[in-house]
C-alpha cells in the first residue's frame, strides 16, 4: 500500500478549505457569473455525479467488493435524504401539454406546495445523446440558467427523472427535465 504525499501548501488550512468551497460554488461559471442560480446548478451537478456514482456502485456484482459494499451502506441514508430533498417531477402537477417534439415534451405544471405555475420541458436523454451532433439541450439549459434578459425564459430548476425498465433487472434510463418560469400572464 502506498500513499500519495502532496506538498504541504504555504496557505493555512482554513484558506484552502475556503478555496475548495469557492471552487464548488463556481464550477462551470465564469468569474463574472456568480449568481445564486449558477452556484445552485454547480452544486446540483456535483449531487448528480454523487447519485450516479452511488447508483452504479449499488449493484450486486460491484457490491461483492467489500469497499464498494461499505460505501453503499455508509451513504445509503444520505443518498435517500438527498433524493427526498431534491427537486423532482413529483413536486409538480401536470396541467396541460403545450408542445411535443422529436426529443421530448413541454407541459404547463403547477408546483404542488406553492401553486406557482411553470413550463416543464422533459427531454429523453437517450434520444438526444443518440444524435451525436445535437448538443442543443445542454446549450439551451445553460442559456436559460445564465439569462438576464426579460425576453429569455429563466431556468428555475433542472433535474433528472430516472425510469426503471425491466431488462436484465438493471436498466435505468435517465431523462433530463427543465423547469422554467412561467411566461403566462393574466389580465
Amino acid at each position: 500500500y502506498t500513499s500519495i504525499m502532496l506538498d504541504s501548501s504555504s496557505e493555512p488550512i482554513i484558506q484552502r478549505l475556503q478555496k475548495i468551497d469557492d471552487a464548488i460554488n463556481s464550477i462551470g461559471v465564469s468569474s463574472t457569473e456568480t449568481s445564486n442560480a449558477h452556484r445552485f446548478l454547480a452544486k446540483d451537478g456535483l449531487l448528480d455525479a454523487l447519485l450516479v456514482l452511488y447508483d452504479e456502485c449499488n449493484n450486486e456484482t460491484l457490491k461483492r467488493n467489500v469497499n464498494v459494499a461499505k460505501f453503499v451502506e455508509k451513504y445509503r441514508p444520505i443518498i435517500h435524504e438527498l433524493r427526498l430533498l431534491r427537486v423532482n417531477v413529483n413536486d409538480f402537477e401536470q396541467k396541460k401539454i403545450i408542445g411535443k417534439g422529436h426529443f421530448g415534451v413541454v407541459q404547463v405544471v403547477r408546483e404542488k406546495q406553492t401553486g406557482n405555475v411553470y413550463a416543464l420541458k422533459i427531454l429523453q436523454k437517450s434520444e438526444t445523446l443518440a444524435q451525436q451532433h445535437v448538443t442543443f439541450y445542454e446549450e439551451e439549459r445553460d442559456i436559460m440558467a445564465k439569462a438576464t434578459s426579460p425576453w429569455i425564459t429563466h431556468l428555475q430548476y433542472a433535474f433528472q427523472i430516472i425510469y426503471k425498465k425491466k431488462r436484465n433487472n438493471s436498466f435505468r434510463e435517465r431523462t433530463d427535465a427543465y423547469v422554467t418560469e412561467s411566461v403566462c400572464t393574466s389580465t
